[in-house]
């Protein structure tokens, strides 16, 4: 059993690790997009693929800071949109500039339709669209990148493909089978998901055994934010493979998971932060 000031200490050296994985992984980024030479006749090849791994690195930032968040419940959500961002990334990287303007078009016709709906919201609310400050902002962000009367909607996907199919083509069903399929029963809370996160038999034998909701709100542990600092680093070895961009930093996932084994060497008894924070 572990005592008061082991738990204190445990919280402080693993602060100290988080804090230092998330600066590392701001240079591991930067070192990348600074070292990939920049072509600015395919400028939209760069703006894609370097906004979609500043991404991934914006939503492991986001889980790793918070310690609340480590849990089945609510990690898997942003890990699904990382695979996603993963898929889209390995999927762009096989015909760049084509698939890349590709991306950019769907979400500026994206950006058009919402205008749209907006404007029709703030009429059926008696509202004069012209006096909307939020929606001249979203008309002016659109106008930033192309005439609205040239831009298309198009309300398929933004590849024409479905999402396994981009997998296919990519070379990664294996990220596809093991994460994206078994991530969407969290991310879209479907049925064989809720029954074992948010449903439990009734106690009264009576009641045919019927099923009755609870709030979960999940139980913190290491491995879920160490899954996300993985994909991370998955996605960062994609980038590296894709791109020849060989950058001199040692790998930040690496160093956060010799860290961890080091605290659980120097904390007393087993360390599993499931465990620690339960209690």
């Amino acid at each position: 059993m572990k005592s008061e000031e082991d738990f204190i200490e445990l919280n402080e050296k693993l602060d100290y690790i988080i804090d230092s994985y998330i600066d590392s992984i701001r240079k591991e980024f930067r070192g990348r997009w600074n070292n990939w030479k920049l072509d600015l006749a395919e400028k939209e090849k760069y703006e894609v693929i370097g906004s979609l791994l500043a991404r991934q690195v914006s939503l492991t930032i986001s889980i790793v800071r918070s310690s609340e968040n480590w849990n089945h419940e609510i990690a898997p959500i942003i890990l699904r949109a990382m695979v996603d961002i993963f898929i889209n990334l390995a999927w762009i990287f096989e015909e760049p500039l084509e698939r890349a303007m590709k991306f950019i078009l769907y979400g500026l016709g994206q950006q058009k339709l919402y205008i749209e709906h907006l404007e029709e919201n703030l009429k059926e609310q008696g509202v004069d669209p012209e006096e909307s400050e939020h929606l001249k902002a979203h008309k002016v962000l659109l106008e930033s990148q192309r005439y609205p009367f040239l831009t298309k909607v198009d309300v398929g996907s933004w590849s024409g493909i479905s999402v396994r199919v981009m997998a296919e083509e990519a070379d990664c069903m294996d990220i596809y089978r093991r994460y994206y399929f078994p991530y969407s029963f969290v991310a879209h809370s479907m049925w064989n998901y809720l029954l074992i996160s948010n449903l439990a038999p009734c106690d009264n034998p009576l009641h045919k055994g019927h099923l009755i909701p609870f709030i979960n709100t999940g139980v913190p542990d290491l491995e879920s934010m160490i899954d996300v600092a993985e994909f991370l680093d998955m996605s960062f070895k994609l980038f590296d493979s894709k791109t020849g961009v060989n950058i001199t930093f040692n790998s930040s996932f690496d160093k956060l998971m010799e860290e961890i084994r080091n605290l659980n060497e120097e904390i007393p008894g087993e360390f599993t932060i499931e465990n620690d924070i339960q209690e």
